[in-house]
Formats: C-alpha cells, sequence, structure tokens
C-alpha cells in the first residue's frame, strides 16, 4: 500500500487534497468522541505506556471513503481493548497530529481535559 511507502509527507506532496481531507475527518470524529470507551463512538485516551493521547476511532463509526482516506494518508486499522472485548479501531497519537496538524493536536488535548461524558 502506498502509505507505506511514502507516509505523511510523501502522500501530501503527492496527493495535496488527501491531507486536508484527512485532517477534517479527524477533526469531525474528535468532536464527536467522548472519554468513555465505546464499540461505535470514537473516544480519546491516554496510552499508559507512552503518556500520549490517542483519538481512536473504531472502524464501525466510519464511513468506507473515511476508512480510505486515513488508511492511505497512513493511519492503519489495529486491535484496541475495550472493557472485555477487542475492536477493530484507528489509531492516532498526538505525534501524528501534530506532524499534520497542530490545530488538531491542541484540540484533542483541550477536549480530553474539557469532555464530561
Amino acid at each position: 500500500m502506498e502509505s507505506k511507502k511514502y507516509g505523511f509527507f510523501g502522500i501530501g506532496a503527492k496527493y495535496p487534497s488527501l491531507v486536508s481531507l484527512a485532517v477534517e475527518i479527524l477533526k469531525a470524529k474528535a468532536k464527536e468522541a467522548c472519554i468513555t470507551r465505546s464499540n461505535f463512538r470514537p473516544f480519546i485516551r491516554e496510552n499508559q505506556k507512552t503518556r500520549e493521547l490517542e483519538l481512536i476511532i473504531p472502524v464501525a463509526s466510519l464511513s468506507k471513503l473515511e476508512k480510505c482516506v486515513l488508511e492511505a494518508v497512513g493511519f492503519p486499522k489495529g486491535p484496541v481493548r475495550v472493557g472485555d472485548a477487542m475492536i477493530i479501531a484507528i489509531v492516532v497519537g498526538s505525534f501524528e497530529l501534530g506532524q499534520i496538524d497542530q490545530e488538531l493536536m491542541q484540540m484533542l488535548r483541550t477536549l480530553y481535559y474539557t469532555l464530561t461524558c
């Protein structure tokens, strides 16, 4: 897949509108996010090993186009534990968000410390 070969900046050079579309998708999903872990709704968590904030977007909450765009930009699907179950989700760390959009990284931090749901 191209995302493995090019990464964020390679994809941005080859398809600049794809990165901006991914940023818009991530902003929309971050606004839907909650702190409570869910199988069907995006949520924000702190990675216990790295102490980094992560936006977890369950694949079930994405349209087919959103999935394709996020995977093409370099956010692969992977397993995430939610309670006693495992779900397939796209995990976006604050470091990756900082690489593509500083405003989005700040938005994630603000949401994490102000969300009450």
